[in-house]
């Protein structure tokens, strides 16, 4: 697990990076959205659908924070045998968690 850590290290800096990459530019589209003026209809469904990214966002954060504690978990493990499969079933439990709470979050409002 541990040759593992520096592929999912990197993975996780990739994704917060073009998480706030996206969100900034985002900002920047509409701001400049608002800034020229009355809209139309087209403008009006970009702006509409610049805002329901922050469900992704949220999805992301969730499935990132559960992963880390997944990760966690397993290093507070004693004695996992190195070709053991735990680790991964573990990982994979808490990242569905993650995901179930984004269901449980926001499916009600869809």
């Amino acid at each position: 697990m541990k040759h593992l850590l520096p592929f999912i290290t990197l993975i996780a800096l990739v994704l917060i990076l073009h998480s706030a990459l996206t969100q900034v530019l985002h900002y920047f589209m509409q701001r400049r959205l608002l800034d020229a003026g009355p809209l139309d209809d087209n403008g009006l469904r970009l702006l509409e659908n610049l805002n329901n990214r922050r469900d992704t966002s949220l999805k992301w954060a969730l499935i990132l924070f559960s992963g880390g504690c997944g990760l966690l978990a397993i290093g507070f493990m004693p004695d996992i045998d190195p070709d053991s499969p735990i680790p991964y079933g573990i990982e994979a439990v808490f990242v569905a968690a993650g995901l179930l709470t984004h269901f449980l979050l926001t499916g009600q409002r869809r």
